[in-house]
């Protein structure tokens, strides 16, 4: 076994993935700040080197172990992935004066063909992909879409697939899954900045920022997904979308493989929408988010249903900034349980990609002409303010309401998909397929149209 020193590494990496093991030797006075931490899945792990703007990110997989450790007290979340349980061969120590060591087997990137996709995905639906990229790094991202260019393949960007489905035919070019980790912390005054890869978990992010006290994203507990997707439709709930604390998003020009950088002002962003989603659809990836979050503050409670239960658990206005927005996160996760909105093992309702159906906006002649339509029979339609494309004032028509009184009630079923029994807006996936779950999506909003005269934008991407 060879012995390599923090330089070695830093010089020379492709020798070290190249080798079937290596010991790792690190010296504090070489490189400053070393962390372990989980990369994407419990077998792969992260050798973080060096600090500031001089930061090495090397990536190898462990040898299987049967017991987790986490990663050790002296990883700074500034200098790492978010936290995660990792398996080692060895343990690693960071200190003053410490000698780090760690054994691992090197890893390299995979290329697979005819990967089943439905695992993929939280609805598990879709056939295989005929080839398939799990990317942890820029670099291998940019190999990935020159090896799809080079061979004339359609690419299809993945992240968690929270928000995707994919056809039963599958996919007959290269699916790229993001799987690009890391997060570091800014101070900037009274705020933080946090700039986020990619692939990290959402959930685990939002987590983290609630337990340290940063205030901006707690409402968006429980979504499942990556970080990269957040800006891609400006995701939001319970009063609060991405946008409010978004400050930037690096991306990857998927045509000349070059950086791009948006301020949030340049992303274009309005109800669940983005210039990712519209005009540049396909042309950028994302690589990592800066978001900017308030230090101590009081969150802030604008949806009604959250703020009464908020009021109904927990002595909100009695807690101190940091306890309000943790009862606040627990508020949001037993609204989402509820709804079956979290990814929850033996929920049948859970097998979905959450919403459906995007709430309509209406101006306010076409809410006349709904109102006019309807009559007395169904009672007031409920609505709730919102803003146009283009800043123009208008109401939002809650989609479940108009999903049920077109006749699809929760827990309807047709084969082997249906509504949640728990959502109106949530079609889940009891075994069936793809061409049922578009079937009885097509349904519903011919349903919908003939009812009220309004047609419903689906959410999540349909690929194939």
């Amino acid at each position: 076994m060879m012995q390599r020193t923090a330089l070695d590494v830093l010089q020379d990496p492709p020798a070290v993935r190249e080798a079937r093991r290596s010991d790792v030797v690190v010296h504090p006075k070489e490189v400053r700040g070393v962390v372990v931490v989980a990369v994407g899945r419990p077998d792969a792990i992260s050798l973080v080197l060096g600090s500031g703007d001089s930061r090495t990110h090397l990536r190898w997989r462990t040898a299987p172990q049967p017991e987790t450790a986490r990663a050790p007290a002296g990883r700074r979340f500034g200098e790492s992935s978010l936290p995660r349980s990792v398996t080692l061969r060895q343990s690693v120590t960071a200190g003053p004066s410490a000698v780090c060591h760690a054994d691992f087997t090197a890893m390299h990137s995979e290329l697979r063909e005819n990967v089943p996709l439905a695992p993929h995905t939280t609805i598990g639906l879709g056939g295989d992909a005929r080839y398939f990229w799990d990317c942890a790094s820029e670099s291998e991202l940019r190999e990935a879409l020159q090896f799809g260019v080079e061979r004339r393949l359609p690419i299809q960007v993945l992240g968690g697939g929270s928000n995707m489905i994919f056809s039963d035919a599958g996919y007959p070019g290269l699916v790229v899954k993001i799987g690009i980790q890391g997060a570091a912390l800014q101070e900037a005054g009274d705020a933080v900045l946090v700039q986020v890869a990619a692939g990290a978990d959402w959930d685990a992010l939002v987590r983290e920022a609630v337990d340290r006290g940063l205030a901006g994203i707690e409402c968006l507990s429980g979504i499942p997904g990556t970080v990269g997707a957040t800006p891609v439709q400006n995701v939001g709930a319970y009063g609060q979308e991405i946008a409010e604390t978004l400050v930037s998003v690096a991306c990857l020009d998927r045509a000349s493989l070059e950086r791009r950088q948006f301020r949030a002002d340049e992303c274009r962003f309005a109800y669940r929408q983005s210039r990712f989603k519209r005009e540049d659809r396909d042309r950028y990836i994302i690589l990592e988010v800066t978001l900017r979050l308030r230090k101590q503050a009081r969150p802030l409670l604008r949806y009604a249903e959250l703020a009464d239960e908020v009021r109904r658990t927990a002595p909100i206005d009695a807690l101190a900034p940091a306890a309000a927005l943790g009862a606040v996160r627990d508020a949001v996760l037993a609204l989402r349980r509820r709804k079956s909105m979290v990814l929850a093992v033996g929920d049948p309702n859970a097998r979905s990609v959450g919403s459906f159906f995007l709430n309509p906006i209406l101006g306010p002649g076409a809410l006349e002409a709904l109102r006019r339509r309807l009559g007395t029979m169904d009672g007031p339609v409920p609505t709730f303010p919102a803003e146009r494309a283009g800043g123009v004032g208008g109401v939002k028509v809650p989609a479940a309401w108009l999903v049920e009184r077109a006749g699809f009630a929760k827990g309807y079923r047709r084969g082997g998909v249906g509504i949640s029994s728990n959502h109106a807006l949530a079609l889940v996936n009891h075994h069936g397929t793809t061409a049922e779950l578009l079937a009885l999506a097509e349904s519903i909003e011919r349903a919908v149209y003939d009812r009220f005269g309004i047609r419903l934008e689906r959410e999540p991407v349909v690929v194939g």
